[in-house]
């Protein structure tokens, strides 16, 4: 119907995430008006501002595994949700000025993260058996992939090149000397898509850093946004007595029962997936998948017994991953003590009722729960192929 959805993404015109993005909406039918930005937080703030509809974010590398930050902006951004993902190949192309030649090539320019899927290429090819002395490669670490390719472009010295999507080389007249350079040739990257959740934010609640900063008190106990408070009493005394060697910040975080009901987490989820729906994104004709933050204590079965919630359902887990508790101070936590954990779990429910069932279950053995989407699962699978083995594997 001609429907335009603004889209913030990750980097400028031309990154592979902005190639991502097109794709994306274009699967779905929508037109897109763009703008590019150049950190994590930047997109996340301006869709949680409402400046934009939508953000597109890289969150995983088939060859280098998570993107740390993406995580740390979906806990900190607790207005933002997923609300869709794409999977993309990433042909990682060498590119220089028209008529220039990989011999010459003493310079090369991309994001750091590109440098590590393409480690064992650019030490087989410029090696000291391969290159002369004086031509030892030099990298340099741009923002991202179509920056590098504006760099070069800008140099105009044939002894620059850039590793960039093909798009971007069009996109700025380099010309392509070499394609599928990653160590993988196949190597694919998983983007998510986020929007600002009706009712998770907006003047009044807190739902930034700063408002949730001056809504908590240094004293209060740990809290995720939008669960109930502690209880006291003789049941608070239980559950911490039952663990005897936690810290006094650790206590107060176990100190906690939730008071939420199915209710309140169907409630969450579909405003999640409202919040999708009115951009044109549903999650109808394919899997639905949902992905969570979940915190507990280093205890015996801790992590066990979450799993257990899910296995005991049938329901696949595809993915579980782990970032130190620290990076989310103050965003979902306002205590916390080093080596402790918030773990994010991606899994296919089988209908959304069964999100709030199992969900549910999960909470009884969590300090902190919280949605962090619900979306159609779309990612490709693909056949790891042409990895660069040598002396030193995967070094840089």
């Amino acid at each position: 119907d001609g429907k335009s959805v603004s889209v913030s993404f990750l980097g400028i015109e031309g990154s592979f995430t902005d190639v991502a993005a097109t794709e994306f909406f274009k699967n779905v039918g929508l037109e897109t008006k763009k703008i590019g930005h150049k950190t994590f937080e930047e997109v996340f703030s301006a869709v949680e501002r409402g400046e934009t509809e939508a953000g597109v974010l890289p969150i995983e590398s088939t060859w280098s595994g998570n993107f740390a930050r993406c995580y740390d902006c979906l806990l900190r951004h607790s207005s933002c949700s997923i609300i869709g993902e794409i999977s993309v190949v990433d042909t990682h192309c060498l590119c220089g000025l028209p008529g220039s030649k990989k011999t010459e090539i003493t310079q090369i320019h991309t994001h750091p993260d590109i440098f590590a899927q393409c480690s064992s290429y650019l030490n087989m090819t410029w090696s000291n058996k391969n290159q002369p002395e004086n031509n030892q490669l030099v990298k340099v670490c741009e923002v991202d992939s179509a920056t590098a390719c504006k760099t070069v472009k800008a140099l105009q010295d044939a002894t620059h090149a850039a590793i960039c999507s093909i798009a971007a080389a069009d996109l700025y007249g380099l010309e392509v000397l070499e394609r599928s350079c990653a160590n993988d040739k196949n190597i694919a990257s998983r983007y998510i898509i986020v929007s600002r959740t009706k009712g998770g934010g907006g003047r009044g609640a807190a739902t930034t850093l700063e408002e949730k900063r001056a809504k908590l008190s240094g004293d209060s106990p740990a809290k995720l946004s939008g669960d109930s408070p502690a209880p006291s009493g003789e049941s608070a005394r239980t559950e911490t007595e039952a663990h005897p060697q936690a810290t006094p910040d650790n206590k107060r975080l176990l100190q906690r029962k939730s008071k939420e009901t199915d209710q309140d987490i169907a409630r969450t989820v579909a405003r999640i997936m409202d919040s999708g729906s009115n951009l044109g994104v549903t999650v109808n004709g394919g899997s639905l998948k949902c992905t969570i933050a979940v915190a507990m204590h280093n205890e015996a079965q801790g992590l066990f017994k979450v799993l257990s919630c899910f296995a005991l359902r049938g329901i696949n887990v595809t993915k579980l991953g782990s970032r130190p508790s620290s990076s989310a101070l103050e965003s979902i936590v306002t205590h916390t003590v080093h080596w402790e954990y918030v773990f994010f779990i991606d899994f296919e429910p089988r209908n959304v009722e069964v999100i709030s069932t199992v969900l549910l279950n999960v909470r009884e053995y969590c300090s902190l729960m919280r949605v962090l989407g619900v979306y159609k699962g779309n990612l490709k699978t693909g056949k790891v192929d042409r990895l660069y083995f040598e002396d030193g594997y995967g070094c840089q």
